[in-house]
């Protein structure tokens, strides 16, 4: 099964668990899951322009030289594009070859976890 819920009201670091419950009246707790909603409080990140008919922009908000890994999947979830990049001031180019849709970027450093849309018009 799939279970989807989007929680507009998160911010920062947020905690979740789910609690099945069987028609039996059992249940059972899942895994506590973290997500930190960075973009929502000062992201470290920049994407531009979103929507795009061309390429995205990606772009560290901080100077430093910070490793990261790249990924964007498309509406099915299927990785489409996964590379490192060393933002270091610069900015970075993706999604050229990417055709009409609707994708999700994440990008992953040692300190923080970058999730976003992404539209290819």
């Amino acid at each position: 099964n799939h279970y989807s819920y989007e929680d507009p009201a998160s911010t920062g670091v947020t905690y979740y668990r789910l609690k099945q419950v069987d028609i039996n009246g059992n249940f059972s707790w899942s895994k506590i899951n973290v997500i930190n909603n960075s973009m929502l409080t000062g992201s470290a990140y920049s994407v531009h322009p979103n929507p795009s008919s061309d390429a995205f922009q990606i772009r560290s908000v901080s100077d430093a030289a910070t490793p990261s890994s790249i990924r964007i999947t498309d509406a099915r979830g299927v990785l489409v594009l996964q590379q490192e990049h060393l933002f270091n001031g610069s900015a970075l180019t993706v999604g050229q070859s990417l055709a009409k849709g609707l994708y999700v970027l994440e990008i992953t450093s040692t300190t923080d976890r970058f999730v976003m849309k992404l539209i290819k018009e």
